[in-house]
């Protein structure tokens, strides 16, 4: 269950909540004040139906508690699905641990992140940008503690790594430090006479803004990013992507890693 279904629900049961008091209150001063008049000022009429008034007023109150046992139970569907989560990406970070191990790589995973996109829709404002890229938003990670930056940029299909693997429907495998690295101060024509492996979807400007942290400086331009995609039928729903240093590498393609960052990814997006 996302953030945004759980606070629209907060919303509308806040705004449902209010209607209902509302309504359950006008119920009984209804009951009290107009039945007199219906009845020729009878009070006697008043008394016996004073409990049917009573009972309507029950309905709202009802009404509203099973919304909010409804919101609780999502709440916690969240957590523990969240929970679930974190627990299959420390399971591919043991993975990735156990591998580097037996190919006597360099293990540091607390530069390693993993990261779930799902695709969504283009929105109205894109259009008017005359962007036809669905935007990747995140909606689960455990993020990389690496000192670099991040870029800002707002990734979308067929961009970057993640991008490029969810267009094509094909795992990708790529250390963006080696192949950006001696371009970051590179003109406008150099970029764009890069193939297309190179370019990964960006134009100059973006490429400028991905690398925005590193240029001119020592830092890496990129870490190496395993980007494993997510279909469902003949549709694209989302990418998982593990990030980490360039000298993990080998053990990241070569072990279970790959299959448990696809699993990972269904879990999450696919319902």
């Amino acid at each position: 269950m996302s953030r945004w279904v759980l606070g629209f629900l907060d919303t509308r049961i806040r705004l449902i909540r209010l209607i209902l008091a509302t309504t359950a209150v006008a119920l009984l001063i209804l009951g009290w004040s107009i039945g007199p008049y219906v009845s020729k000022h009878d009070w006697a009429w008043v008394a016996s139906h004073h409990q049917d008034f009573q009972r309507l007023a029950a309905i709202p109150a009802a009404v509203l508690a099973f919304l909010e046992a409804l919101r609780a139970s999502l709440q916690q569907l969240a957590v523990e699905r969240a929970k679930d989560v974190q627990e299959q990406f420390d399971e591919i970070l043991v993975e990735l641990e156990n591998a580097c191990a037996l190919n006597g790589l360099p293990s540091r995973t607390y530069h390693c992140g993993i990261t779930v996109w799902q695709l969504q829709k283009i929105t109205r404002g894109d259009r008017k940008q005359g962007e036809n890229r669905p935007r990747l938003k995140t909606v689960a990670i455990r993020t990389v503690r690496y000192k670099r930056r991040t870029s800002g940029l707002r990734w979308r299909l067929g961009m970057g790594v993640i991008g490029m693997a969810l267009k094509d429907n094909t795992r990708l495998a790529v250390d963006v430090d080696e192949a950006w690295k001696p371009l970051r101060n590179c003109g406008a024509a150099t970029w764009d006479a890069q193939p297309a492996e190179v370019r990964q979807g960006l134009s100059y400007a973006e490429f400028q803004t991905a690398v925005s942290g590193a240029a001119g400086s020592d830092e890496p331009a990129g870490q190496f990013v395993l980007a494993v995609p997510v279909w469902k039928a003949d549709k694209p729903v989302g990418v998982v992507a593990l990030d980490t240093p360039p000298e993990m590498a080998p053990a990241a393609r070569e072990s279970r890693v790959p299959d448990l960052l696809y699993a990972v990814g269904t879990y999450v997006l696919v319902r």
